[in-house]
């Protein structure tokens, strides 16, 4: 009987270990290089934070690894992913599923865009965030 505990103990730890890497927040800053109204980013993270202006109009695009599985086999796919945004002021509005999201802003200050689903977050991605 104490080979089923440690396998169930092990099993716990490992789905818990994956789920707080799922949960863990990688919070990347936008920083724009002077004179650009775009900055890329490819890599990790799941949040995407910077400072912007009242009544700027933001384009934000976000793809990546999705990890698919049918029980027999495993892959990886490219697909858009989820985008919302968070400001100022309790602002928060969410995108389609179509990875592409615009939207303009109502107030100065800091701004993070965030993708989803969480099945993603932490995965292998591509953002581009333009400005007007």
């Amino acid at each position: 009987m104490r080979p089923v505990v440690i396998a169930a103990a092990v099993l716990a730890l490992s789905t818990s270990a994956f789920a707080q890497g799922r949960s863990r927040t990688v919070d990347v800053p936008i920083k724009f290089q002077a004179g650009s109204p775009c900055w890329k980013f490819a890599g990790r993270g799941t949040d995407f934070s910077g400072v912007f202006r009242a009544g700027q109009k933001v384009t934000m695009t976000a793809s990546g690894d999705f990890h698919m599985s049918d029980g027999k086999k495993n892959w990886t796919e490219h697909q858009p992913w989820q985008i919302s945004v968070e400001g100022p002021g309790n602002f928060f509005e969410t995108a389609e599923k179509d990875g592409r999201f615009v939207v303009t802003l109502p107030a100065n200050g800091k701004y993070t865009f965030s993708i989803g689903p969480n099945a993603v977050r932490g995965n292998k991605g591509e953002i581009e965030v333009c400005t007007n």
